[in-house]
């Protein structure tokens, strides 16, 4: 039988001007941490801040507590891909505006998606923001949730108005994007695209045909129907107008 995990784990928050926390949350938790839910991370500081618990811890004492805890945690370098980290507006918004303009390459089939996000977060690296891969996924993933979830408060009636800082720029990078399947064709519109290709010249010798063996002609203004009184047999042939 596998060994049984945690449910919950310590877990280092790093915010954006360099306070430092060491929580125990749960997984639920650490996972929209991961996701990028900023709104998660301020609220644990606040939290933290209204009971008096909120304080800055210095790299040496980080360095202890994995040096005690490093029979239960994975490597330095795991870690630092593991933990939530904060993202500031300035970094935020570079990120909105990259995946902009990358847009079209993500959406392009004959290129990888991989390749693109990985030129997004080098562009983050080279503009001072030392993101990982996972977090600015995750990040961008938890953007697109949050703009999900208030295009639906939206529809709802009755409910508490939710707002979102980002909504319009990560609405004007959806709405961007095209369809690229060819657009529907029903069943009928291609039927009526058979019988306009009808040949007249085809109608024309049909009729000639018909009245050489006498035929009584009947028109309205929609279709015309032709038949023969020969042997006291009827054949009969209709078309439509389409002038």
């Amino acid at each position: 039988m596998a060994e049984h995990k945690s449910y919950r784990k310590q877990v280092h928050l790093k915010y954006s001007d360099g306070l430092e926390i060491v929580q125990v949350l749960d997984a639920p938790t650490i996972r929209r941490l991961e996701n990028g839910d900023e709104e998660l991370l301020q609220q644990i500081r606040r939290n933290l801040e209204d009971c008096g618990q909120a304080t800055q811890i210095q790299p040496a004492c980080i360095e202890e507590e994995n040096v005690e805890f490093e029979d239960d945690q994975a490597s330095n370098s795991d870690l630092e891909d593991n933990q939530p980290v904060s993202w500031s507006r300035d970094a935020t918004e570079l990120l909105i505006s990259l995946y902009e303009d990358y847009e079209q390459e993500l959406e392009d089939p004959r290129k990888k998606k991989k390749d693109t996000r990985k030129k997004i977060t080098a562009a983050l690296n080279e503009a001072g923001y030392k993101y990982v891969q996972n977090k600015v996924e995750g990040k961008w993933r938890g953007l697109l949730a949050l703009h999900k979830d208030l295009s639906l408060n939206k529809k709802k009636t009755g409910q508490k108005r939710k707002t979102f800082q980002y909504f319009e720029k990560i609405d004007n990078i959806l709405s961007k994007r095209h369809n690229i399947n060819p657009p529907f064709t029903s069943g009928s519109s291609l039927q009526n695209q058979k019988e306009a290709k009808f040949s007249t010249k085809q109608l024309d010798k049909n009729m000639i045909g018909c009245t050489s063996i006498g035929c009584t002609m009947q028109t309205d203004e929609n279709s015309s129907t032709m038949s023969t009184s020969d042997s006291g047999k009827k054949c009969k042939w209709k078309y439509r107008n389409f002038e």
